[in-house]
Formats: structure tokens, sequence, C-alpha cells
């Protein structure tokens, strides 16, 4: 499983997996707390069962031992020479000799308020070995509880001089007077106490750990199944997602193996997605029948093939390509191609990816973007000025000019541009700079086109009258970006004009102002609130020459 569907998995099951680990842990918990009760309760049997058994052991030794016996004990070093001394420690030699799990066995007096041993089951050689008479003075306080009582004891476990130990007491009483005369006692070592316990209780364990493995068990393959559903749940997701990607991809998907479409895969899924089959022009059956080579524009096949064999050698990993595919009516539909090698494989096939994107509107475009060009770029090699693009600044610094500037100033395109060798405000004559700047300011201001006439001076230092035809760009803040027009050359326009008006208003033979022009000169004066009026006087001078 990769990270992406372990993560997506995860995503998935977040909810759920909640909820089971809460299950889980209750689960576990109730369990726990249920195995340490039966394990308690277990042990506190078996430790009544022990304590039993032990008090039942002692009251049927006690039953050996004669009170007559023990009647005669003083409870001082002088019982050694005793006969019943003798008889007594025998009987708890052989006691402890024939059961095994005691360790000693003595006989407890009471004498003068202390307890006093009267006679244990160890040799006199023993480092154990208490003597009669022996004060015992470290004895738990419980030890006392038979004299008291009259009834059977198991104490609790206690340390004294001799070690740790858990004793059983039985009171010794009396036959004629009823009286306790002392108290048998026999001792368990209480680590093989306990060892005897843990030993009874290793079923029960194994039992809780046997029930605990196998609900550990239950839990593991609970989980292995939820995890195998949480991804089949993933893996039907991410394959209705590919699925549906694939076949809605607004880009052509192919599957290619050396120069043919596969059709199909192995395991019944298509090959091409329907957006391929649209941008060629054939069915998923009819791509599989052919190769790509048959059906590129023979024009493209050259380059097409050499990366192509780049690629099957391994000296590429990909490639990109712009070709033409004939489809089956004899159309032609430009694409752009993405070649990959398709690693990870399970059947380790040598498949490779083909991505096609109909361009066939964008090459339209391009090739209209370049007759437009070239249109223009005619237009504006055959304008009898030039055009241009500049910065709404009094130098009137050019960003863009045509290459008509050269005829028109006598200056390169490249000396105008951005002000490198020449403004073209110091191309203006002087008198109409500031008229020009004022003109431009108003017809921005009321988003108008702006048309003036006025004089500039070549590089040859020639005078030329210019006709500017422009117009203001405004940005997204409505401040001028810049200025377009054309500006177009009217010098011989200009000379026909002024030739025109000289012809109207003066006399062809002498050169002198005509009839009609004084008229209206001094039409215009009669209008004119003066105090001196001028006067014309003519002469025919036909007369003169008549």
């Amino acid at each position: 499983m990769t990270d992406n569907q372990t993560a997506a998995t995860r995503r998935i099951a977040s909810p759920a997996s909640s909820t089971h680990v809460k299950c889980i842990a209750f689960i576990l918990v109730v369990f726990i707390a249920l195995s340490t009760f039966h394990l308690l309760f277990t042990w506190k049997n078996y430790n009544q069962a022990a304590e039993q058994e032990a008090i039942i052991l002692a009251q049927s030794l006690e039953a050996m031992i004669h009170p007559e016996h023990l009647a005669e004990l003083s409870g001082s070093p002088g019982d050694m020479e005793k006969i019943e001394y003798t008889l007594i420690k025998n009987d708890l030699i052989r006691l402890v000799q024939t059961t095994n799990q005691i360790r000693f066995a003595y006989v407890l007096g009471l004498r003068d308020d202390h307890l006093t041993i009267l006679a244990d089951s160890e040799d006199p050689d023993s480092v154990d070995y208490a003597p009669p008479g022996l004060l015992y003075t470290e004895a738990d306080p419980i030890l006392r509880d038979p004299f008291q009582s009259g009834q059977s004891v198991l104490t609790p476990p206690y340390t004294d001089r001799w070690g740790s130990w858990v004793s059983a007491l039985v009171p010794v009483v009396h036959q004629d007077t009823s009286q306790i005369i002392s108290v048998f006692a026999i001792d368990f070592s209480t680590a093989e106490w306990r060892a005897h316990l843990y030993r009874q209780m290793i079923p029960d364990v194994m039992i809780v750990v046997f029930m605990f493995a196998l609900l550990m068990i239950i839990f593991y393959v609970w989980k292995q199944k939820t995890t195998l559903k949480q991804m089949s749940q993933v893996l039907a997701y991410e394959e209705a997602l590919y699925r549906n990607m694939f076949s809605q991809a607004p880009i052509g998907v192919a599957l290619v193996k050396g120069c043919h479409f596969v059709s199909q895969t192995i395991h019944g899924s298509p090959g091409i997605n329907p957006m391929g089959e649209k941008i060629l022009g054939r069915s998923n059956e009819a791509l599989g029948s052919i190769t790509w080579p048959d059906i590129t524009y023979p024009d493209d096949l050259p380059s097409n093939l050499k990366q192509f064999e780049q690629f099957e050698s391994g000296l590429v990993d990909g490639y990109t390509l712009e070709k033409r595919f004939i489809k089956p009516d004899g159309s032609i539909v430009w694409t752009d191609i993405h070649v990959s090698r398709l690693r990870g494989l399970p059947d380790e096939q040598d498949l490779h990816l083909l991505l096609i994107e109909d361009i066939t509107a964008f090459k339209k475009g391009e090739q209209k973007l370049i007759e437009s060009e070239r249109s223009k770029s005619v237009m504006l090699s055959n304008l009898p000025g030039m055009a241009y693009r500049c910065h709404y600044d009094k130098d009137w610094t050019m960003q863009f000019v045509s290459d008509g500037c050269l005829e028109l100033t006598g200056y390169h395109a490249d000396q105008l541009i951005a002000n490198r060798k020449i403004s073209y405000n110091q191309i203006i004559k002087p008198e109409y700079r500031d008229m020009l700047f004022q003109e431009w300011a108003k017809v921005t201001t009321e988003r108008k086109p702006f048309r003036k006439e006025y004089e500039i001076t070549t590089a040859a230092g020639e005078s030329k009258w210019v006709y500017e035809l422009g117009e203001a760009i405004y940005n997204d803040t409505d401040a001028v970006e810049a200025l377009e027009g054309i500006i177009l050359d009217i010098s011989d326009r200009k000379s026909a004009e002024n030739q025109l008006r000289f012809a109207a208003e003066h006399d062809l033979w002498t050169g002198l102002y005509n009839r009609s022009h004084l008229e209206l000169i001094l039409n215009r004066d009669a209008h004119l609130p003066l105090r001196e009026k001028r006067a014309v006087i003519g002469i025919n001078l036909s007369s003169m020459y008549a």
C-alpha cells in the first residue's frame, strides 16, 4: 500500500476507527478487571484451602502428643533430664521427618506470662536448636491467641530469629482439668508456602494468559479484516476516481506499446480515453489495429521518429512535440503530445503514456495572428510617416516607433526609443511644443482623439509639416498609461495648399495682391471701429499697355 493510500485509508476509517478503539479499550479493561478479580479470588480460595489443610494437619499431629507428658514439663533447662521431654522431642523429630512441608515442630508454654519453648524438633547440635525454657521474646502477639481463645490459629507470615514463617497453632488441653497447658505449633517456610500457592495458581494464570492471547488474536484478525475492508473501500474509491479522471479528462490519454496503441489492458480496461478518441477521430478498436506512424502527417513523421528512437533507447525519459494527425476523413488535427514512460507496473510491460492536447484552434489563431502581424507590418512599412507609442511626458519618450521614423525624421528607431539620442519633443519646432502639450492635456481629460498639424525639424535640418492622429491609453485606475497614434508627413499637401492660396490672393503677372484679396481686407476693416479708414487705389495697367 502506498503512502497516499495509507493516508486515504486513515481519513476514511478515522470515524469508525475511533469507535473501534474505544470498543477494544473497553473490552480490554473489562477483561483485565475480570481476570484480576478471578486471579485474586482464586488466590484467596487456594490460600484459605492451604490454611485449612495446615490447621487440620496441625490438629492431626497434635493428637500424637501426650498431654500428660507435657504436664510434667516445667519449661526450664532441667526438663532435659526428664524422660517425658525425651519422648516429646523424639515425637516432634519424627513428625518433621515424615512431613516434608513442615520445617519446625515445637511446643510453647506460657510461664510467668512469657512464651517459653518447651520442646522443639531440632537436633541439639543444630544451630536452630531451641533448648527447653528458652524465652521466645520476639514472638508475634498472635502466638498468644490459642492460650486465650482455645482455638487453633494460622498466623500470617512473620519473622523471628530463625527466619520467616507461617505457623499453625493448636492448643493442648489437659484431659482431666480441661485447661490449656501448652500450644503445639508447626512452622511452614513463608517462601515455600507462597511457592506452593504460586504452583497452584499456574493453571489459572495460564488460562488467563491463554484467554488474553486468544483475545489478542481475535482483535488482530478483526483489525486485519477491518483494514482489508477499509483498503477495499479506498481502492474502490480510487479506482472510481481514476476511472472518472481518465474518462472525463479534457485531454487525450492513451497507452502505447512501441508504435502501437493499446486499445485494452490485460484486465479489460480501455487504453484510450474518450477525448483521445475524439481528437484522433477513431474508436478504441480502430486505434488498436493501427500504429501512430500510420496516422501521423508525413511532414511531421521524421522528427517524431527521431525523438521516439531516443526515447526507446533510454537516452531520454520522455519528450514533447507538436505534430499533426490525419483523421479518417482526411482532415488535419494539430496536437501537442507528451510521451513518458510508465514505471512500476506489476506485469512489467513496456508501456508508454501518451497525452494528446488538441491545439488546432490555437494554431489557427496563431496563423491569423501571423497574418495580422504581416498585414500590420506591410501597412506600417508603407505608411507615409510613423506609428508610435510613447509615455505621457513632456519629452514624449518613445516606447515604440515604426520603421517609417527614419524617412520622416531622419533618425533610426533605436535613437528615438527611450530618448537614447534625442527625444521627439526636441524634433518638434519650439513654437509648437507648449501648444501640443496643452492640446494633449485637453483631449486626455475629455477622452477625445488628438488631431493636430505642426512642424518638425529632421536630422538633416529640413523642416517638415506633419499631421498627428492619436489617443490616450488608460489603465485600471483611469490614469494615462501611454499615448498611441500615427504621425504622417503632410509637407507636400501643405506646399500645394500654399501654392493655391498664393494663386488665389496674388496676380500671376505681377505677384502683387489681386483685387479680390484687397476687397476682402477692406470689407473686414469696414466692420472695425477704426478712426482712420484705409482705401485702395487701383490702376488699370492693361490700358497703359494697350
